[in-house]
Order: C-alpha cells, then structure tokens, then sequence
C-alpha cells in the first residue's frame, strides 16, 4: 500500500476486533512496523498479547484520507468512536468531545 495520510482499520483474524490508525508517511511502512515490533505499546500489540491472536494485515482497509494532520487526527478518532469492535484506548478519543456523541454514528 502505497497510501499516506490515511486512517486504516486492520481486522483481527481471530475475532470481530479491529485496530483503527492513522499514519502520515506510506502506510505500507506503518504496518511493517505493526507486524514486526515485538513488545511496542499499542493496543494492537496488547491484544495480540492478551488474546494470542494475529492481526490480518494484509486485509488492512483505509476508512479516510485528508492532507491536513489535524483534520486527519479528528478523523481517526471519530473512526475509533465509531467502531464498538476497536481495540483502541479510550484515551485515543479523549480530544473528541462527546457533545458530538449523537452526530457520529455506529454503523455495526
């Protein structure tokens, strides 16, 4: 994947999970970065650890895309909001205030 400035969800193979990101360079490096880091401190990681499950990177889908890393930011949390399966910490949505809770939807 030859993309950058993008928010990606990237499926567990074991379970309805997801991992939601957002990345500024090639996306392609990020997710070799997820593969291969042993020990990192994401909640990917976490719940490969947790769970002994694997992540299916190759079915790794962009949810967004924009230019301006702050919009790109905004986006990435509303992803997280609104996927009830994502591994993410809550604190990945802490800038995003809840007033607009009734704006973004749960599509699963």
């Amino acid at each position: 994947m030859k993309d950058s400035n993008v928010v990606y969800s990237i499926p567990c193979e074991n379970c309805p999970k997801k991992y939601i990101g957002m990345i500024t360079p090639l996306l392609k490096n990020r997710l070799n970065g997820h593969k291969y880091t042993k020990n990192a401190n994401t909640a990917l990681d976490k719940h490969m650890k947790d769970s002994d499950h694997c992540f299916a990177f190759n079915n790794t889908t962009i949810l967004n895309k924009d230019n301006n890393f702050h919009k790109l930011m905004i986006k990435e949390m509303i992803e997280i909001r609104k996927e009830k399966n994502a591994v993410n910490d809550r604190t990945d949505i802490m800038g995003l205030s809840r007033i607009y809770n009734n704006l973004i939807t749960t599509d699963n």
